[in-house]
């Protein structure tokens, strides 16, 4: 287990696999082998591979509210809003998840076209993480949903000042020009 987690570290993630795979087979339940596992498959964009590995940590672990945002971050990868929102929901007032449960809510809210409620949870998503980005870049997205320019080009600015590098928030300000 700690072979893969410094694996993860090092930016081997065949390897990462291999030893997480091998910590499993040696206690299948425990927690933080699945959490671990869900983790590297997420952001190995394997998302419908990761949900198993986080359902076992949220059934362990149910106080823990990273399990459920890793979870809702992996329903939402797979479009099934329903059971993003109902992650996301669940630990919308913890100050530790507050932040993205309401990036996500306001993600899940524009995909289904309710730009009202998007831009009502991406706006505390970035009060209360101003420095993210991508709260931004999706915030532009609603605004040019809504085709109010002025504010959407602002939201793509600001993304943008804050990552020059981010393709998502490159994109929404091109759309935006």
């Amino acid at each position: 287990f700690l072979f893969g987690l410094v694996a993860i570290e090092m930016e081997l993630p065949v390897e990462a696999r291999r030893s997480l795979d091998k910590a499993l087979a040696l206690d299948p339940n425990n927690p933080d082998y699945n959490y671990a596992i869900g983790a590297l498959l997420l952001s190995a964009s394997n998302s419908t591979e990761s949900i198993p590995y986080f359902t076992k940590y949220v059934a362990v672990r149910p106080a823990d509210g990273r399990g459920h945002f890793a979870l809702g971050a992996a329903y939402f990868d797979t479009m099934d809003y329903d059971r993003c929102r109902t992650q996301m929901l669940g630990i919308a007032k913890d100050p530790k998840t507050e932040a993205g449960a309401a990036y996500f809510l306001g993600r899940v809210a524009r995909m289904e076209e309710k730009y009202d409620e998007a831009g009502s949870y991406l706006d505390k998503a970035i009060k209360l993480a101003p420095s993210f980005a991508e709260a931004h870049t999706e915030l532009a997205r609603v605004y040019t949903a809504r085709n109010e320019p002025a504010p959407a080009r602002a939201a793509a600015d600001r993304a943008v000042a804050l990552d020059p590098t981010s393709f998502q928030a490159n994109s929404a300000l091109l759309a935006v020009l």
